[in-house]
């Protein structure tokens, strides 16, 4: 089996959404729903869809809180499921709260491409020279 490796940021941008979600499809990697877009994305290895659910990592990357004194409980969730064929990532913050980026990778097994083998033909025999021996001058 091959590698397959899928990177990527999930661009909330400054001030918001302060809850929203997107959905990121393997096979093409892109993002197919959701409320903000997805940047910077990266596959390694072959096209093909994981032979299993993958393994994934997704964290914040940038957390703003704006005009926070005193220090309070605002609190900033993130929530994440998977699928052979798709990664949705989920968040909500509370407060002044928000979420610049949040970056995934994804990382699973898919198919070998086939083995191709070209054939090509073999070159036609050429007809052979007599040696210097058999051949004769006539003087």
């Amino acid at each position: 089996m091959a590698l397959r490796i899928l990177t990527g940021l999930v661009n909330v941008s400054s001030g918001g959404p302060k809850t929203g979600n997107v959905t990121i499809s393997f096979n093409p990697h892109q993002r197919s729903a959701g409320t903000v877009g997805v940047v910077e994305r990266t596959t390694i290895g072959p096209a093909g869809r994981f032979i299993a659910v993958p393994g994934k990592v997704v964290a914040l990357r940038q957390i703003k809180l704006i005009g926070v004194d005193p220090m309070s409980d605002y609190s900033f969730r993130l929530n994440d499921s998977i699928s052979r064929d798709a990664l949705t990532i989920r968040w909500r913050a509370t407060g002044p709260a928000f979420t610049e980026e949040i970056s995934y990778m994804v990382v699973g097994e898919v198919p070998d491409l086939p083995n191709t083998v070209t054939i090509l033909p073999l070159p036609l025999p050429r007809k052979r020279s007599r040696s210097r021996s058999t051949r004769r001058r006539k003087r």
